[in-house]
């Protein structure tokens, strides 16, 4: 059996229901699974670009994030597949901002072509277009089997453009509630 829709150009199912195959278009491109693994056809060069992907997640109709079959992570670009050294897992952020994580589950911020900044954090999050809060792990001098963190604002480079401060909240409007040296207060992204 098959049916179509509008994300899935053609789906097939097998005997128990379940997907078996499926072949999407987006924009030149045509992505297809079968079974657990992805390749993506080129139309206007009409080949196989790669065929042993774990995921393809097109973010432009000319960008997709990749994972291949031996973990490593990178983009789909200009008809060719790319992987960044050491890097396990690719987040979209926002327009042409990533967040890579390396195999010590530490993050770095960059584009597109990899990675601007070091493998520095272990969370970033978007505050607004060109402002992200970022957070170091550290041990806790009291309770030495305790984690704490840093936070920090950091631009689209990875450079830190605030203070260090033991917390930042959730950016509302331009502002967050912020503890800088044991005293509580408000910032803004700026």
């Amino acid at each position: 059996p098959r049916y179509f829709d509008e994300n899935e150009k053609l789906c097939l199912l097998d005997e128990n229901g379940k997907i078996s195959f499926t072949e999407q278009i987006r924009g030149n491109y045509i992505v297809r699974r079968s079974g657990d693994l992805y390749s993506i056809y080129s139309l206007s060069n009409d080949q196989l670009v790669d065929y042993c992907l774990l995921s393809v997640s097109f973010v432009t109709d000319t960008l997709a994030i990749i994972e291949n079959i031996e973990g490593k992570c990178g983009f789909y670009c200009d008809d060719q597949c790319y992987y960044i050294e050491n890097c396990i897992r690719i987040n979209h952020l926002l327009n042409d901002i990533y967040t890579f994580k390396d195999k010590s589950n530490q993050l770095a911020i960059g584009n597109h072509l990899g990675p601007i900044s070091e493998y520095l954090y272990n969370n970033i999050s978007i505050i607004d277009s060109s402002h992200f809060k970022a957070s170091k792990e550290y041990n806790n001098h009291y309770w030495w089997s305790e984690k704490s963190n840093n936070y920090y604002i950091i631009n689209a480079l990875g450079e830190v453009l605030s203070a260090e401060f033991s917390y930042i909240g959730t950016f509302q409007n331009g502002i967050a509630e912020a503890t800088y040296n044991g005293r509580k207060g408000i910032i803004n992204s700026q």
